[in-house]
């Protein structure tokens, strides 16, 4: 992960970091010791379904529910996706955008109000992105639920290493009360190889299990949520939090006018070689997010 993308993930979920219950030592409660044939079958759907799509776009939003003094809080921000194979991209949330025309590939970092353009990708992977300046914000906390693994299956569905050594523990989520399937996905949750056959740097894009609301027409996801494990509040703080998910809102696989993929910087926005480099000469105080 890049210097940038370890501060731009440090400036928008720090207090989210902060607040995380501590996780129990007992782990049983999460999910069985072995696949359930039914739900490894309904993964491979779910993949299949995304492999076929012409065009994906969402208005995918990232949810934290947290108990406090005060009573329930929920702070949602937006975090949405558009994609059209091969190279087409389209990643917006409040600290980065990433773009892809086709031909040009363009990476925001809002707080620093700088931005980097470069001849896009033949054909986008997940190495891409993870090497690109919005990795923390994609796949860099556990705070990003959900994104890492849509990611997954829009470039790279063929490679989530479903069967075989390395393959997460699938099953559904028997805790469940709705009335959509929901998928219980244990670690390791992604396998992928990159080419040469050595492992990717996306190989454990997600550490922790997940479960996963599906639509049960489509086979697309609805909704990711980290698997919250019970624990006692931590002693310093009076916050405890229920619920970190990321939901897919307003789902269309319609394939999206051109200028969806235009980018235009805002005023006072600032072109730059190389991102990384320009840290140390960007502004004081990092605009921060609202």
């Amino acid at each position: 992960m890049s210097p940038l993308s370890r501060r731009v993930c440090t400036l928008g979920w720090i207090a989210v970091a902060a607040l995380a219950p501590a996780r129990a030592d007992d782990k049983s409660n999460v999910a069985p010791s072995a696949s359930d044939p039914k739900a490894v079958s309904l993964y491979k759907e779910v993949a299949a379904a995304y492999k076929k799509l012409p065009a994906y776009s969402d208005q995918g939003r990232f949810v934290v529910a947290m108990r406090s003094p005060s009573g329930p809080k929920t702070f949602d921000d937006k975090l949405a996706i558009t994609f059209v194979p091969p190279n087409h991209i389209k990643i917006e949330s409040k600290l980065v955008e990433i773009v892809s025309d086709g031909k040009t590939w363009t990476q925001v970092v809002k707080p620093f109000r700088r931005y980097l353009r470069t001849p896009s990708p033949k054909s986008l992977t997940l190495e891409d992105l993870r090497l690109g300046a919005g990795a923390a914000e994609l796949f860099g906390t556990t705070a990003r639920p959900g994104v890492g693994l849509m990611l997954a299956l829009l470039l790279e569905p063929d490679r989530l290493g479903l069967d075989g050594p390395g393959a997460p523990i699938i099953s559904f989520d028997s805790s469940s009360t709705s009335a959509a399937p929901v998928l219980l996905v244990a670690p390791p949750a992604l396998v992928t190889k990159s080419a040469d056959k050595t492992a990717s740097n996306a190989a454990a894009t997600f550490l922790e299990a997940r479960r996963l609301r599906i639509n049960p027409t489509s086979k697309l996801i609805l909704a990711v949520d980290t698997v919250i494990e019970p624990a006692a509040p931590r002693p310093n703080s009076p916050f405890q939090v229920e619920r970190i998910a990321w939901e897919a809102v307003a789902i269309s696989a319609k394939v999206p006018a051109d200028e969806t993929f235009d980018f235009k910087p805002a005023a006072g926005f600032q072109k730059t070689k190389t991102l990384d480099e320009d840290v140390a000469g960007g502004p004081a105080n990092p605009v921060q997010p609202h």
